[in-house]
C-alpha cells in the first residue's frame, strides 16, 4: 500500500514471517533457526515469542499465508474449468501465483526432502484437496475426458510435479536457457504452454478447444 510517495511500513509480525518464509525455503525447517529469523527482522530473538509461542507456530503460520491463496486459486479453477476462456484464466492466475511466490514450491520441496511433520501438514491440510477435486471430475463417467479414475494420481503429480519443479530449478533453465523463467514475460509463455499441455494431455483430441460445459449439455 503506498500513501503520496511513501509506502506503509510492515508491521513486526509480517516482517517476522517475511523472514520466516525467507529461511525455511532456502533451509528447511530444522536448519532455520529464531535466531537467525531476529537476526533478519532486525529484533531481539525472544521478542518473536511475543507473536509466536513457538518455533512450529510460526512455520505454520508461514505455510498458511503462502498455501492458502494458492489452493483457493486451485478450488476455484476446479469450479470454473466448465469453459475454455475460464479454464484459460485461472490457469494463469494458478501459474503466476506460484511464479510470483517462489517460496511456495521451495517450502514444499524442503518439507518432502525432511519427510517430517512438516510433510504431513502440508498434505493433510493442502494436497489431499488436489486429489479429492480431481475425483470430483468423475473421469470415468465422461468420454470428454482421456484417462479413468485410476489414473487421478498420476494426474495430480504430473501437474504438480510440472509447476513446482518449474520453480524449484528455475536458476537451472536460467543457466541453460539463458533467460529468467520467472519473467513476465516467461511467465506467460509457461501458462499458454501449460494450459495446452494440460488441455492435450487430459482431454480427448476431438473435443480440444472445446468447453467441458457445452459437451456435457450434449
Amino acid at each position: 500500500m503506498v500513501k503520496g510517495n511513501r509506502k506503509v511500513k510492515k508491521n513486526t509480525r509480517e516482517r517476522i514471517m517475511d523472514a520466516a518464509e525467507d529461511l525455511f525455503a532456502e533451509r528447511g525447517f530444522e536448519a532455520a533457526s529464531l535466531g537467525d529469523v531476529a537476526d533478519r527482522v532486525g529484533i531481539r530473538q525472544p521478542s518473536i515469542f511475543q507473536h509466536f509461542p513457538t518455533k512450529k507456530d510460526l512455520y505454520i503460520a508461514v505455510m498458511v499465508r503462502v498455501m492458502d491463496p494458492w489452493f483457493e486459486a486451485l478450488e476455484k479453477l476446479a469450479d470454473e474449468i466448465t469453459t475454455v476462456e475460464t479454464s484459460k484464466a485461472m490457469t494463469r492466475r494458478w501459474v503466476t501465483y506460484l511464479a510470483r511466490h517462489p517460496n511456495l514450491a521451495r517450502l514444499i520441496n524442503q518439507a518432502a526432502l525432511n519427510n517430517d511433520w512438516q510433510l504431513d501438514l502440508i498434505v493433510e491440510r493442502w494436497f489431499k484437496q488436489s486429489l479429492d477435486r480431481v475425483n470430483e471430475f468423475n473421469l470415468g463417467a465422461s468420454d470428454y475426458w482421456q484417462h479413468s479414475p485410476e489414473k487421478a494420481p498420476w494426474i495430480v503429480m504430473a501437474l504438480n510435479n510440472m509447476m513446482i519443479g518449474y520453480v524449484t530449478i528455475s536458476h537451472l533453465y536460467e543457466k541453460l536457457f539463458g533467460f529468467d523463467p520467472l519473467s513476465e514475460e516467461a511467465i506467460e509463455t509457461q501458462v499458454d504452454f501449460f494450459f495446452t499441455f494440460t488441455e492435450r494431455g487430459l482431454v480427448k483430441p476431438e473435443f480440444h478447444g472445446q468447453d467441458r460445459l457445452a459437451k456435457n449439455q450434449e
